[in-house]
């Protein structure tokens, strides 16, 4: 369903991206590695303190706690491999893939892709010039009155042979197992070229318009290759 974003926030905004610095940011065992929905809400437990704040989850991210009032995706193929999980979530569901602009997808929000700027000027776009929903998230989060940004798992690398905190998106590449995970077995993206660089580049875009907009946005990954933000830990944000 097409949608014109509401400036509907104020203050901060967290956005969970993949990235496994999350799980070292909140103590998070090393051995908790999320498949099952209960798994995600024992992980999403760990992230308490920062529900209080306005929250995006970015793909998978929306499921690790029902205080999470924002799920977006940028690909299609996300919401396919969690339909039962997107359509059973109770908040806002929104969606830069082409296919949510049909009529039938009454509850989830559709917004298209801009692939020229860093944070989008038009209410019903987000920026896609980094290729990748994290980074679209910021336009999503500033549309909707973000004035401070946090950026959670934009690690931008893999971590230990693993690309996510969760266990994988299962119908893009042959993921691990959860037990080969635990018992050190590196991820297929270690195998090809991580789509890292590609991503890497939309993010300058963003760092320049965000301070013509005067939005603040911290990198709570401080290990991340992404340089172009402050980097803070999350205790050191959570500390004031």
């Amino acid at each position: 369903m097409k949608w014109k974003i509401p400036k509907i926030w104020e203050g901060t905004c967290w956005i969970i991206g993949g990235g496994v610095s999350i799980s070292e940011q909140f103590n998070i065992p090393s051995t908790l590695i999320p498949q099952t929905r209960e798994e995600f809400y024992q992980f999403g437990e760990y992230l308490e303190p920062i529900y209080k704040d306005n929250v995006i989850g970015v793909n998978v991210g929306a499921f690790l706690s029902d205080k999470i009032p924002v799920a977006f995706w940028g690909d299609s193929e996300t919401y396919s491999d969690f339909k039962n999980w997107y359509d059973n979530f109770g908040g806002l569901k929104i969606s830069a893939a082409g296919k949510f602009s049909e009529k039938r997808y009454t509850s989830i929000y559709h917004l298209y892709k801009n692939n020229k700027e860093g944070i989008t000027k038009k209410n019903d776009e987000v920026s896609w010039a980094s290729r990748n929903s994290a980074s679209a998230a910021i336009s999503l989060a500033y549309h909707l009155g973000a004035t401070r940004i946090i950026l959670l798992g934009i690690d931008l690398q893999t971590t230990n042979g693993r690309a996510h905190w969760h266990a994988g998106y299962p119908n893009k590449l042959k993921t691990p197992t959860i037990a080969q995970l635990r018992r050190g077995m590196k991820h297929p993206l270690l195998k090809k070229d991580p789509p890292f660089n590609k991503h890497m580049k939309g993010y300058p875009l963003i760092a320049k318009d965000a301070e013509k907009l005067g939005i603040e946005i911290i990198n709570a990954s401080p290990e991340s290759r992404l340089t172009c933000f402050k980097k803070m830990s999350v205790q050191e944000i959570l500390n004031g």
